[in-house]
């Protein structure tokens, strides 16, 4: 099980970095344009700005694979040993690690989930129980998902 753990942290990180997927942030990400809002090309990067998105992106991929086998009441407690296990690991203001995500077009740092929440548009023609309101919870595991599967 440990190797499994290794596995999905290898492939969250390779996923995040994927300049193909369809957007910069997830399809259900607010800006979620394909032609406007698409990831970095990788090879147009200086080498010194992708050395500095390796370990926020790493950090963010430890969490969302290791850590993300915690349970809400010990999720506290594994922010608080990764953020001790890394030294420099800096999530956003007023949150955890598990409360941002890093823009590889706005640099190596986090930024909270809160940024890119899609508005929610009522519409009268759908049903109560098809309603979706988005909050951090949704973009969050949109963002995970849709870098997994691009």
């Amino acid at each position: 099980q440990d190797l499994q753990l290794v596995t999905s942290l290898c492939r969250l990180f390779v996923a995040v970095f994927n300049e193909y997927a369809a957007t910069s942030n997830g399809c259900t990400a607010k800006g979620a344009d394909p032609i406007a809002n698409r990831p970095p090309e990788l090879a147009a990067l200086e080498s010194g700005v992708l050395e500095k998105l390796l370990f926020p992106v790493f950090s963010f991929a430890f969490m969302w694979s290791i850590g993300a086998t915690s349970d809400q009441k010990s999720r506290g407690q594994f922010a608080i040993f990764a953020e001790t296990l890394f030294d420099s690991l800096a999530p956003p203001k007023g949150g955890s690690v598990f409360d941002g995500y890093v823009d590889l077009k706005a640099g190596p740092k986090w930024k909270p989930w809160d940024e890119i929440i899609q508005p929610f548009t009522y519409k009268e023609d759908v049903s109560y129980f098809q309603l979706l309101v988005p909050n951090a919870d949704t973009t969050r595991f949109s963002y995970i998902l849709d870098k997994q599967i691009s």
